[in-house]
């Protein structure tokens, strides 16, 4: 009769055994599970991040577009109205200068013939 006490002990620590695997099992399911959620996540932030960061390069390229055609135009204008303008007071400005050069030369001209004339006509009459 022991025999069967033996069997049933033996029957028990397999039972035992099974539980404890299965316990395991349990729970390595659970952190697999867990595992997976955890990765899930992880993957559905990084495609949100990556379409935000698809939408930003593409506002930016379009940004960068526009800012070139403005840049473009603002060029366009300058080089077309506000160049000619600039080269004709340049020129203006020129010709000023040039014609205070002459009225200077004339002035110290007709200076130097008045003193001449002064001194030759009133001969007593010294400037310093």
């Amino acid at each position: 009769m022991r025999k069967p006490l033996a069997v049933t002990g033996e029957l028990h620590e397999i039972s035992h055994l099974l539980g404890e695997i299965e316990g395991g099992l349990a729970s390595l399911t659970s952190q697999f599970q867990e595992s997976e959620r955890v990765a899930r996540d992880s993957r559905s932030s990084m495609h949100n991040r990556m379409d935000t960061q698809d939408r930003n390069l593409a506002t930016l390229a379009s940004d960068t577009r526009a800012t070139q055609s403005s840049l473009k135009e603002l060029h366009d204008t300058i080089e077309n109205d506000i160049r000619p303008v600039t080269d004709d007071i340049k020129r203006m400005r020129m010709m000023g200068i040039g014609a205070l050069g002459v009225i200077g030369f004339g002035g110290m001209a007709v200076g130097s013939f008045a003193l001449w004339a002064l001194q030759h006509t009133f001969p007593g009459v010294h400037l310093p």
